[in-house]
């Protein structure tokens, strides 16, 4: 099984941070082109609310979370469950992708806010509640569901054996076929 090294995936991070930018732009010039909110008074104040509790939200949760992760040194087959479940077992983004893209979104989100534009903002507060939404539920799993994640640990392990074996088998026919000619 091949260790994953790396800690952030950076190319992902930015072009996803990039991608909701357009998105929230895009969304402001549509809700503005068709006056989809028509909230003209006091949007101040509004958007100062919504950026103010995505980042208390964001920054408690990735605090409590880092506390509530670090004691749990459980092993199972081996493998450490936290580098399973918050790095091995990712198929686009770790954990850590995951942390920096709210802290980017907080900072981005400042600048929407900074420009008035509510569309974008409510568009990157749902962004970063999804995300937050599903730091927690893969931290709870690994805390309270010890029974799914060694499900999982264990299929993690068949199949990533299972990849070995048929790239040694793909390698062992291409020698065999080059000694053959």
């Amino acid at each position: 099984m091949a260790k994953n090294n790396k800690v952030f995936s950076l190319g992902k991070t930015f072009a996803l941070s990039i991608v909701f930018i357009v998105i929230g732009i895009l969304l402001t010039v549509i809700a503005e082109k068709f006056s989809i909110f028509p909230i003209k008074n006091n949007i101040e104040t509004m958007l100062f609310t919504i950026w103010s509790v995505q980042a208390t939200v964001s920054t408690l949760t990735i605090a409590i979370l880092a506390l509530l992760i670090s004691l749990n040194k459980e092993k199972r087959y081996g493998i450490n469950i936290l580098d399973f479940m918050l790095i091995s077992s990712r198929k686009f983004l770790t954990f850590q992708d995951e942390i920096l893209i709210i802290l980017l979104l907080i900072i981005i989100q400042y600048i929407f806010v900074s420009c008035l534009w509510l569309s974008g903002s409510i568009f990157l507060f749902i962004v970063g509640f999804l995300i937050i939404i599903r730091i927690l539920y893969v931290s709870i799993k690994v805390l309270l569901f010890e029974d799914d994640v060694q499900k999982d640990i264990t299929n993690y392990i068949i199949s990533s054996i299972k990849a070995e074996l048929a790239n040694e088998n793909e390698n062992f026919r291409s020698n065999n076929s080059e000694d053959i000619k």
